[in-house]
């Protein structure tokens, strides 16, 4: 650990201001200008990973909550989901791709394959 960042969020909305600090443990060296645009990098993963589960799978929209089953079932998604985008066969969209592998036996084993030499 080479240092400890803040970042403040502001929002704004009808309601008012919200005020949000986030705390960061960090193996960069102290630079604003790095530490930034490393807090913007993981932020830009983590919303784009989040929005393909809600948007291909409706992630937010399960109801999953017993014992391990919301963990299985964000596992099971996001394997599938990196199956998909990885697989350059087919010139399809993730969603597209993830449809075909739904109904069909033959391309489903096919994503196997191509990702775990099954």
């Amino acid at each position: 650990m080479r240092g400890v960042g803040l970042v403040e969020r502001e929002r704004h909305t009808t309601a008012g201001v919200s005020v949000e600090r986030a705390f960061y443990l960090c193996s960069i060296a102290p630079d604003a200008r790095l530490f930034a645009r490393a807090v913007r990098g993981h932020w830009g993963v983590e919303n784009s990973l989040h929005w393909r589960l809600d948007v291909i799978f409706q992630e937010d929209r399960c109801r999953a909550r017993t014992r391990f089953a919301a963990a299985n079932l964000a596992a099971w998604r996001k394997l599938a989901l990196n199956a998909a985008r990885a697989d350059q066969s087919v010139k399809d969209a993730v969603k597209g791709k993830l449809f075909r592998a739904a109904i069909s036996d033959d391309f489903r084993l096919h994503l196997l394959r191509v990702n775990f030499g099954a």
